[in-house]
């Protein structure tokens, strides 16, 4: 028997990304090809279940995006709502995309100070999923994943990556 569970999940990674600029209006700080999701099982916020997430998968829905908001800890208050998340791509089964930080509002701001002094160097991406039970080794996979945002975090998923700041 197969067990399909829609749901909707919150993963926590660190902050990577190639280089840093400013778009052509300054009004955004740019962290270019910041690390948005990658392979492995991860235990997300909302449901505390491992979830785990193939290569292929994430190179399939790399593009699908709903919606491309770029917040504060998984908050949907306006006050911290700081960005986007533009370009998204696959990159050796990983997600990365471009993130938009607005340099105009406070949060915003104060956010891209904190990620240049790395005293905050988490990316957490926002999605929903069809996760598929596999009965041979007891675990979820997710599949038909749409990505509708992510959020800057400081508690990150993976411990052993950290932001270096060109």
């Amino acid at each position: 028997m197969i067990k399909d569970v829609n749901t909707i999940h919150k993963h926590i990674l660190n902050l990577n990304y190639d280089n840093v600029s400013l778009s052509q209006y300054e009004d955004f700080r740019v962290y270019k090809n910041a690390t948005i999701l990658t392979p492995g099982e991860w235990t997300d916020s909302i449901t505390r279940s491992p979830i785990v997430y193939t290569a292929d998968e994430l190179t399939k829905s790399a593009t699908n995006w709903k919606e491309n908001y770029l917040d504060l800890d998984h908050s949907f208050a306006v006050n911290d709502r700081i960005g986007y998340v533009l370009n998204p791509h696959a990159d050796k089964g990983s997600v990365k995309a471009d993130l938009y930080i607005h340099r105009r509002i406070q949060a915003g701001k104060d956010t891209i100070e904190r990620i240049d002094c790395n005293l905050v160097n988490g990316i957490s991406a926002e999605l929903t999923t069809t996760d598929r039970y596999n009965h041979d080794d007891g675990k979820y996979y997710a599949q038909d994943i749409v990505y509708l945002g992510a959020a800057v975090v400081t508690m990150p998923a993976c411990n052993g990556t950290r932001i270096v700041v060109r």
